[in-house]
């Protein structure tokens, strides 16, 4: 994919005029096009089509849902060999679309992400579900809906289960009926902006681990285009620039962070670094 036609398409799914114009499948794509320029739309497309056909294949005439279904996760789990990357859960290549596609291992938000759009290619309703921790999808279906973790080759999990993790996972506690609240929005689905969002977050907690700034920093610009107004990334682009030393788009990003949260309990000590980085760039000149 050529880097001018990545950025264009980004910038469509970042305007957030028209929901349908980026599809999850390409929006996939497009993060995994700023560490892979090389990545093809047209060839993901076309393994994920080729994957739909199998499914199609174990099917009957007339298949319900819950036979559409069972057919994914046959063709998806058994006969493909989808599978959570147990072994090697931080690698960064776990979170691009192309290369889940190739390798059949990933994390769980880019395995949903296939068993998402192989499902939407079969006539089957699918809805991601950013569960805290752990991203799942789910069959929205009137009669049994039904929540998949594609991680574990399509396991299904129990609304109980979910509330238990909620209960034991949250700070400062949780009561069960708040919790079936939180999953109750949960299962509402997560929308193409939020899942590439939480995409570019893994991928940014990634390289920030690896203690690699300038590939983390493209993470946090982009997470930027699609939330421009989220103060923890603003402070964490500022932070990156600030160790690459981009000294003005570092002073930019530790101002706009001051005006989104004026009342920061630290902020005496970031208008000294403001005042510090004043005076390099002045020293610039």
């Amino acid at each position: 994919m050529l880097e001018d036609d990545s950025r264009a398409r980004f910038a469509v799914l970042a305007s957030g005029e028209d929901a349908s114009a980026v599809e999850l499948d390409e929006a996939a794509v497009l993060v995994a096009a700023e560490y892979c320029p090389a990545v093809d739309l047209a060839a993901v497309r076309g393994q994920l089509d080729e994957l739909a056909h199998r499914a199609l294949a174990r099917l009957p005439a007339g298949a319900d849902d819950h036979a559409r279904l069972d057919a994914l996760v046959e063709t998806l789990a058994t006969d493909a060999g989808f599978c959570g990357n147990t072994r090697e859960y931080h690698d960064p290549r776990n979170s691009f679309l192309n290369e889940v596609l190739s390798r059949r291992r990933g994390i769980p938000i880019t395995l949903s992400v296939v068993y998402m759009e192989v499902a939407r290619r079969i006539g089957l309703p699918l809805v991601g579900v950013s569960f805290p921790g752990h991203f799942l999808v789910r069959y929205p279906g009137p009669a049994t809906p039904l929540i998949l973790d594609a991680f574990s080759a399509g396991q299904k999990v129990s609304e109980a289960t979910l509330v238990q993790r909620l209960c034991r996972s949250a700070r400062g506690g949780l009561d069960r009926a708040e919790a079936r609240r939180m999953l109750a929005r949960l299962l509402g689905g997560a929308s193409v902006r939020e899942i590439v969002v939480r995409m570019l977050a893994n991928l940014k907690a990634i390289f920030l681990e690896q203690q690699d700034h300038e590939r983390a920093l493209v993470a946090v610009d982009r997470i930027l285009l699609l939330a421009p107004d989220e103060p923890s990334e603003v402070w964490a682009r500022a932070v990156l620039h600030h160790r690459l030393e981009a000294h003005r788009a570092a002073l930019a990003d530790y101002r706009r962070y001051l005006d989104l949260m004026p009342e920061d309990p630290d902020g005496r000590a970031i208008r000294e670094i403001i005042v510090d980085l004043t005076r390099r760039v002045e020293q610039l000149h």
